[in-house]
Order: C-alpha cells, then sequence, then structure tokens
C-alpha cells in the first residue's frame, strides 16, 4: 500500500490572441489576462506483487487518485476575475517492478494509467517514476529518481466546455521511513 500527495502551483501572465470563455466571463482578443492554476493530486495504491523473492518483485497496482483543480483568471484592466473548482476520483491500474541491485542498492519503477470517458467529458492520467535506492537503515531508505504527471481533460459539454492538459515531470530526492 502507498500514498502521496501532490501539490502544482502555476501563475502566468498573457496577451490574449483570441477570444476564449472561461466560466461565465468572456476574455477578448488583446486583454492581459493572469491566471493562477493549482492542483491537487492525493493517490492511495495497493499492489499485489505476484513475483517475490530476495532479488525482485513486480506487481500489478489498483488505486485511485482524487484529483482537485482550482483556476483562476483575471483581466486587471476590467477588474473582471472568474473562478472555476472541480475535483473527483480516478481509478489506476498500474505495475510496479523493484529489485535489489548489490547490497543496499536497489532499483524501482511504477507506472499507473486511466483513460475514460462520461458522457462528453474524456480525459487520462499518466503517471511514472524511476528510483535508485540506498536502504541506510532497516527502516530508512534514501532515493534518487525521476518522476512524471501528466493529466488530460476535455470536456464538451454546453455549459462546461474547456481543455485541461498539464504535465509535469523531473528529478526527485527524497527519504522514505516505514515500520
Amino acid at each position: 500500500i502507498s500514498n502521496y500527495f501532490v501539490p502544482l502551483d502555476r501563475r502566468g501572465r498573457t496577451v490574449l490572441d483570441r477570444t476564449i470563455q472561461f466560466g461565465d466571463e468572456i476574455y477578448l482578443v488583446n486583454e492581459e489576462v493572469t491566471s493562477r492554476l493549482a492542483v491537487r493530486v492525493l493517490a492511495f495504491t495497493y499492489t499485489y506483487s505476484f513475483v517475490k523473492n530476495d532479488r525482485l518483485e513486480a506487481g500489478l497496482s489498483l488505486g485511485f487518485d482524487v484529483v482537485g483543480f482550482e483556476g483562476e483568471a483575471t483581466v486587471p484592466a476590467r477588474l473582471r476575475t472568474e473562478r472555476e473548482e472541480r475535483s473527483g476520483p480516478a481509478p489506476l491500474v498500474g505495475l510496479d517492478v523493484a529489485g535489489r541491485i548489490h547490497g543496499r542498492w536497489y532499483a524501482e519503477a511504477r507506472a499507473q494509467y486511466l483513460k475514460a470517458k462520461v458522457d462528453d467529458v474524456e480525459g487520462g492520467l499518466t503517471a511514472f517514476e524511476v528510483n535508485a535506492l540506498y536502504r541506510l537503515h532497516r527502516n530508512v531508505t534514501l532515493g534518487l529518481g525521476y518522476n512524471s504527471l501528466s493529466i488530460d481533460i476535455d470536456s464538451r459539454d454546453v455549459g462546461d466546455s474547456g481543455r485541461l492538459e498539464l504535465t509535469t515531470a523531473g528529478p526527485q530526492l527524497f527519504a522514505r521511513v516505514g515500520f
């Protein structure tokens, strides 16, 4: 069983090259718009290992992520601000592999995936990570790795149309403590 929480915050400022609608507000060509996007992902995963020996462990995972979005767009010149907020669960399936390289050194890889269409909303979520680990103590592990999270949602619902495409990826340095 594993859990994690990922907060992602993005801010931007641009001059629009086309008219867009966000929530109930219409933003016009050549207006300067400031925006903010906050994404929160809380994940719960259970893995069943179908291979488990002293050098290798591999298993299938089943879990769900609770994904929340909060977006805001402002036109300072017109004093207009619109906020939208959505959240919901995303069930995921995945594959986990971990192996001992030598002595206290380990490597692990994890990939999870979801693609679904419900009514006029279609989307996908992909998460993967690759890590090198050093077991400092029986209960303490240090790790260096790379992870990626990609979210793609497209709504064609008349009252709630829009698209969100977000990818975040990069290196990670971490410590795990377990009992």
